[in-house]
């Protein structure tokens, strides 16, 4: 009786002070107190019988004094909580002060749904233009559509972002749109011959699906399997290496270029899985160019990955063996930087002279003039005029000695100077 008094009086004291205290209450009420007629029926040692003959007999209505340590501990648990409830204020002024310092506004769940939405319909878009320009260049190609059928279709992105200042932020966007569209599957619908349709997009953020209207005339050349619905699954890769003036601060600092490391060493994963699954593919057809490509694909992973380890800085040999094998594997590539205008056209035009050395017998002695050539009078000045409105790319001095030598445009297409129509 006297212990279940002396018990109820620690408790009481207890939860008078702050809600953390019940941790403490938990570790100090015994889980089954014992009864009085157990206790004297327990045996006893020699000493603990000495001690008991000591101890004063008490009746009921008296506080008993042989257990004196609680009242020892009830002052220092008081103490305890008061110490961490003014820890606990100084902790959250410090990161009131520090969020005033920094002007910083916390965004709320559906701010930060809307931005998730946002970069995952651009890259959404960006994916689905490039499997219909796939699919429409290789309609009678029964191996492609066999791939297509068996292993799905790879996108591989290449980023020109730097990891400093604003584009550091851009980069983690599309990291985030690339990794989602990987859950993107597609369909393909009949519609009459001479249609403009519409493609639909049904599902869920997480599993998503795209619905393709192909035309009746096309829509016959597709497998079996295909035409009754069967999913077209997606396996993309993201690849990025700042090459401009910010990616030299950026490289200063380990944390900056941690973000690009890892970004690539994850899309040599998911390219590499791809790559296995299309070599055991080729492997089981009788198509013999297949199998010769195929048999070049492991050395070219193995480049990939030790570029990948070497962590050099503007290595823009990790986006130009990514491109190789991609098109080896006649996957979709698509390329952009901040405005997909000037650091885009270098390392599009690069890639084009690359496919024209490698797959048509482009001399190297004139490769960089069919370069300078494809910089200053193909397409990629159209699209900056379409842009800025004038035919020209917007690198100054600075900028032009910070980029790597393969990604110089030619006098006459930069800065101040423009270029004849």
């Amino acid at each position: 009786i006297h212990l279940e008094n002396i018990q109820e009086q620690l408790v009481a004291v207890i939860h008078a002070g702050s809600p953390v205290q019940d941790g403490i209450t938990n570790l100090l009420t015994p889980r089954s107190p014992p009864r009085a007629d157990t206790m004297s029926r327990l045996p006893h040692s020699s000493g603990t019988q000495t001690l008991l003959n000591r101890t004063p007999s008490v009746r009921p209505s008296q506080h008993p004094k042989v257990f004196c340590w609680t009242d020892m501990l009830v002052p220092e648990v008081n103490n305890l909580m008061q110490t961490m409830e003014s820890l606990l204020q100084i902790v959250l002024k410090s990161i009131r002060f520090y969020l005033f310092q920094m002007d910083a506004v916390l965004p709320d769940f559906d701010q930060i749904l809307l931005r998730y939405d946002i970069v995952l319909s651009q890259g959404l878009s960006a994916l689905t233009t490039a499997f219909y320009a796939s699919l429409w260049s290789n309609i009678t190609n029964k191996p492609f559509l066999l791939q297509l059928e068996q292993i799905g279709y790879l996108a591989v992105f290449e980023s020109l972002l730097s990891t400093q200042g604003d584009e550091k932020g851009m980069l983690e966007d599309m990291y985030v749109a690339v990794r989602q569209v990987n859950q993107v599957h597609f369909q393909l619908s009949q519609i009459g011959n001479g249609e403009q349709g519409t493609p639909e997009i049904v599902g869920s953020r997480h599993s998503m699906a795209v619905k393709l209207p192909v035309q009746a005339a096309l829509f016959s050349l597709l497998p079996s399997s295909m035409q009754q619905g069967r999913d077209i699954f997606v396996t993309s890769a993201l690849f990025t290496q700042g090459v401009n003036e910010a990616q030299t601060l950026a490289d200063l600092v380990t944390s900056n270029i941690q973000l690009q490391n890892t970004i690539n060493r994850n899309g040599l994963l998911c390219l590499k899985q791809y790559v296995e699954n299309y070599c055991a593919l080729c492997k089981n057809s009788g198509e013999v160019q297949s199998r010769m490509e195929s048999q070049l694909l492991p050395g070219l992973v193995q480049r990939l990955d030790e570029a990948i380890a070497s962590h050099k800085s503007k290595n823009i040999e990790i986006l130009r063996l990514s491109e190789e094998i991609c098109r080896k594997v006649n996957g979709g590539r698509l390329t952009s930087c901040k405005s997909a205008k000037d650091r885009t056209a270098m390392a599009v035009t690069f890639e084009e002279c690359c496919l024209l050395r490698n797959e048509h017998g482009l001399c190297e002695q004139i490769f960089q003039q069919a370069l300078d050539s494809l910089r200053s009078r193909g397409t990629r000045l159209h699209n900056c005029w379409k842009n800025i409105g004038q035919r020209q790319y917007a690198f100054n001095g600075l900028q032009l000695k910070c980029l790597p030598v393969q990604y110089c445009p030619p006098a006459g297409t930069y800065g101040g100077k423009k270029v004849p129509t």
